[in-house]
Protein backbone atom coordinates (compact mmCIF):
# COMPACT_ATOMS: atom_id res chain seq x y z
CA UNK A 1 0.00 0.00 0.00
CA UNK A 2 1.43 3.38 -1.00
CA UNK A 3 1.67 5.96 1.75
CA UNK A 4 -0.90 8.73 1.64
CA UNK A 5 0.69 12.11 2.17
CA UNK A 6 -1.19 15.26 3.21
CA UNK A 7 -0.52 16.72 -0.25
CA UNK A 8 -2.00 13.68 -1.98
CA UNK A 9 -4.98 13.64 0.40
CA UNK A 10 -5.69 17.31 -0.28
CA UNK A 11 -5.50 16.74 -4.06
CA UNK A 12 -7.91 13.80 -3.79
CA UNK A 13 -10.31 15.77 -1.60
CA UNK A 14 -10.25 18.82 -3.89
CA UNK A 15 -10.95 16.58 -6.89
CA UNK A 16 -13.88 14.77 -5.26
CA UNK A 17 -15.55 17.17 -2.81
CA UNK A 18 -17.64 20.02 -4.19
CA UNK A 19 -19.28 21.52 -1.09
CA UNK A 20 -17.02 23.97 0.79
CA UNK A 21 -18.06 22.81 4.28
CA UNK A 22 -17.55 19.16 3.30
CA UNK A 23 -14.10 20.01 1.95
CA UNK A 24 -13.14 21.52 5.31
CA UNK A 25 -14.53 18.48 7.15
CA UNK A 26 -12.81 15.98 4.83
CA UNK A 27 -9.48 17.76 5.19
CA UNK A 28 -9.80 17.80 8.98
CA UNK A 29 -10.71 14.11 9.08
CA UNK A 30 -7.78 13.25 6.78
CA UNK A 31 -5.40 15.14 9.04
CA UNK A 32 -6.72 13.43 12.15
CA UNK A 33 -6.59 9.98 10.57
CA UNK A 34 -3.05 10.61 9.36
CA UNK A 35 -1.93 11.70 12.81
CA UNK A 36 -3.60 8.70 14.41
CA UNK A 37 -2.12 6.30 11.86
CA UNK A 38 1.38 7.47 12.76
CA UNK A 39 1.14 5.60 16.05
CA UNK A 40 -1.88 3.34 15.51
CA UNK A 41 -1.74 -0.12 14.01
CA UNK A 42 -5.48 -0.92 14.16
CA UNK A 43 -8.56 0.99 13.04
CA UNK A 44 -11.65 0.24 15.13
CA UNK A 45 -15.14 0.78 13.67
CA UNK A 46 -18.10 0.65 16.04
CA UNK A 47 -21.56 0.25 14.52
CA UNK A 48 -24.70 1.74 16.02
CA UNK A 49 -25.75 -1.76 17.17
CA UNK A 50 -22.59 -2.00 19.28
CA UNK A 51 -20.66 -4.42 17.08
CA UNK A 52 -16.99 -3.54 16.72
CA UNK A 53 -14.77 -4.34 13.75
CA UNK A 54 -10.98 -4.07 13.94
CA UNK A 55 -8.89 -3.54 10.81
CA UNK A 56 -5.13 -3.75 10.58
CA UNK A 57 -3.93 -0.44 9.10
CA UNK A 58 -1.43 -2.29 6.94
CA UNK A 59 -4.30 -4.21 5.27
CA UNK A 60 -6.55 -1.17 4.55
CA UNK A 61 -6.15 -0.04 0.96
CA UNK A 62 -9.02 2.46 0.66
CA UNK A 63 -11.70 4.10 2.82
CA UNK A 64 -14.66 5.75 1.11
CA UNK A 65 -17.87 7.39 2.24
CA UNK A 66 -20.96 7.13 0.09
CA UNK A 67 -23.99 9.42 0.02
CA UNK A 68 -27.26 8.09 1.35
CA UNK A 69 -30.07 7.55 -1.09
CA UNK A 70 -33.21 9.46 -0.16
CA UNK A 71 -36.71 8.13 -0.66
CA UNK A 72 -39.41 10.43 -2.07
CA UNK A 73 -42.47 9.85 0.12
CA UNK A 74 -44.69 11.62 -2.42
CA UNK A 75 -45.98 14.06 0.16
CA UNK A 76 -47.13 17.53 -0.88
CA UNK A 77 -44.64 20.29 -0.12
CA UNK A 78 -44.80 21.72 3.42
CA UNK A 79 -46.44 18.71 5.10
CA UNK A 80 -43.46 17.77 7.27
Amino acid sequence: MAKLTMDKAERLIRANVTEAHLFTHALAVSSAMGAMAQKTQTMKVKNDDGTIYNFSISKVEDVTFEELEYVDLGLPSGTL
